[in-house]
C-alpha cells in the first residue's frame, strides 16, 4: 500500500491512502480512543435556513402565500408553512451581519441547552458550497472572539451524484477550502487525542459499492468496509485526521450495528422514534466495543411539505383548505405523542450516561425537528433539555427554577376527530 507521510496521535499513525488505497482494516486501535473529553450536547443546524446576506430565500419562510388562510388557492396554501422562527418577529430579513446572525444563534443555542453545531454540508455544487461555506465561518469567527466553550464541525449529508472519486474530489474541494479560513481554529469539535469529530448523514452512497441502493449496508460487512475506506480517503484529501459518527439507519439489525462499530467509533441516528429497546442494545454493544453511541434526540417530526394525495404507507395529517377536499391534501407526521418521545430519548441519555447527545435538529423548522425558538416550539424543548442535561452532568440540583408548560397540538377550529 503506498504511504504519505503520517499524522501521529498519541503514537497511532493517521494512515494517508492514495487513490487506489487498499481497504481500511477493521478495529484500528484509534476507534477506542475516548471521543469527547467532556460530555457536549451538539445539535445539527440547516445551514441554508439562515437569516442573513447569505441566506436562502427559503419559502419555508419567505413565502407570499398566505398560511392556513381560509379563502387561499389550494396551491397557495399547499406551498406556504404554519411556522415562525423568532427571529423574523424581531428583525427585518437581511438588516443584520452575518456575524450578528451567528452571534444570537450561538446565543440561543447555549441557553437551551446546546454546546456546538454540527452544519448540514451536502456534496452540491460549488455556489451553494460557497454559500455555505461564508456562513460556516461566520460562525467561526463569532465562537473564537466570544465563545470559546462552543464548537463546531460538519455533518456530511447524503453524496448522491457521480462517482466515488468525483464525490470525494467535489467534498474536499469545498471542504479545503473552508480550512483555508478555519484548519487552525479552535473552535472546531475534536477528540482529545486531536481528530476532528464529523458526523454523518445518510452518508453510505459516497462509497462505489453502494451508490443509491442503500440496502446494501445490510448485505455483510464488505458494504461498510468499502464507506469507511471512502471516508478515509476524503480525511486524506483534506489532510485531517478524522473521527465519524456514523449515521446508523437500521438500529435494530445487530449484525449491522456490529460490523460498524469495526469500522467507525461512533453512531447515531435520526428521527427513528420510539425504539428504545434498539436503543439501549446499541448502548451495550457500544460500550461492549469501546465506542460511542450518541443518543439523538428531537420534539417532533412533520414532514417537509404538504402534499396532494398521500403515499401508500406514509401517515397524513389532512389540512383543511376551502377550495379543496380534505383527502386531498396531507402533511406525513411522526406521532410523537406531544413531548413523549423526545423525553424518553433524553432520559434515555441519562440512563446509558452517553459522552454526547445528538439534537435533530436545531433549525429545521420544515420538518418541525427544530429546537431553536419559534412560534410553536417556543422554549419548551430547551427548557426540557436544560432539565435532563444537568440530570445527566449529575447536577446537585437539577430544577434551576420551577417552571409550568403548556404542550398541545393545534387544529382548526371545524375539525371533528375520527375513530379507527
Amino acid at each position: 500500500m503506498n504511504k504519505k507521510p503520517m499524522f501521529l496521535l498519541l503514537g497511532l499513525p493517521f494512515v494517508l491512502f492514495s487513490a487506489n488505497a487498499a481497504e481500511l482494516a477493521p478495529n484500528r486501535p484509534e476507534l477506542s480512543l475516548p471521543l469527547l473529553d467532556k460530555k457536549m450536547v451538539v445539535a445539527h443546524f440547516m445551514t441554508g435556513l439562515v437569516d442573513n446576506s447569505n441566506g436562502a430565500k427559503n419559502p419555508q419562510f419567505y413565502s407570499n402565500s398566505p398560511i392556513f388562510h381560509p379563502t387561499g388557492d389550494p396551491e397557495a396554501i399547499a406551498q406556504s408553512k404554519s411556522i415562525g422562527p423568532m427571529y423574523l418577529f424581531l428583525y427585518r430579513r437581511g438588516e443584520r451581519s452575518d456575524e450578528e446572525v451567528a452571534r444570537s444563534e450561538i446565543v440561543a443555542a447555549r441557553a437551551l441547552g446546546v454546546d456546538g453545531f454540527q452544519f448540514f454540508y451536502p456534496c452540491s455544487g460549488d455556489a451553494l458550497m460557497a454559500s455555505y461555506n461564508k456562513t460556516i465561518v461566520s460562525f467561526f469567527r463569532v465562537a473564537e472572539q466570544e465563545f470559546a466553550d462552543f464548537k463546531l464541525t460538519l455533518c456530511l449529508c447524503n453524496p448522491q451524484v457521480g462517482t466515488e472519486a468525483e464525490k470525494i474530489a467535489r467534498w474536499a474541494k469545498h471542504i479545503n477550502a473552508l480550512l483555508a479560513e478555519t484548519r487552525e481554529s479552535p473552535a472546531w469539535l475534536k477528540s482529545p487525542d486531536g481528530r476532528t469529530v464529523m458526523y454523518q448523514w445518510v452518508g453510505d452512497p459516497l462509497a462505489d459499492a453502494v451508490g443509491k441502493n442503500l440496502g446494501k449496508v445490510l448485505s455483510g460487512a464488505d458494504a461498510i468496509r468499502a464507506i469507511a475506506t471512502a471516508y478515509e480517503k476524503l480525511a486524506q484529501a483534506v489532510e485531517l485526521p478524522i473521527a465519524y459518527v456514523y449515521h446508523l439507519r437500521y438500529p435494530e439489525n445487530e449484525q449491522h450495528v456490529n460490523q460498524v462499530f469495526d469500522y467507525f467509533p461512533a453512531v447515531w441516528t435520526w428521527t427513528d422514534g420510539d425504539r428504545m429497546a434498539s436503543f439501549r442494545r446499541i448502548d451495550e454493544i457500544a460500550k461492549s466495543r469501546e465506542r460511542t453511541y450518541s443518543v439523538t434526540i428531537y420534539p417532533e417530526f412533520y414532514g417537509h411539505d404538504y402534499i396532494k394525495g398521500m403515499p401508500k404507507g406514509k401517515a397524513g395529517l389532512p389540512i383543511r383548505g376551502a377550495h379543496t377536499p380534505v383527502a386531498q391534501l396531507h402533511r406525513s407526521y411522526q406521532p410523537c405523542r406531544l413531548t413523549y418521545i423526545y423525553r424518553s430519548l433524553l432520559e434515555l441519555a441519562v440512563e446509558t450516561d452517553t459522552p454526547l447527545i445528538s439534537v435533530a435538529t436545531w433549525n429545521d423548522y420544515g420538518e418541525a425537528t427544530h429546537l431553536a425558538p419559534e412560534i410553536n416550539h417556543n422554549f419548551v424543548p430547551g427548557i426540557l433539555l436544560n432539565y435532563y442535561k444537568r440530570l445527566w452532568q449529575k447536577h446537585p440540583n437539577p430544577i434551576e427554577t420551577e417552571t409550568a408548560m403548556a404542550i398541545f397540538k393545534k387544529y382548526p377550529s371545524t375539525s371533528q376527530p375520527t375513530y379507527a
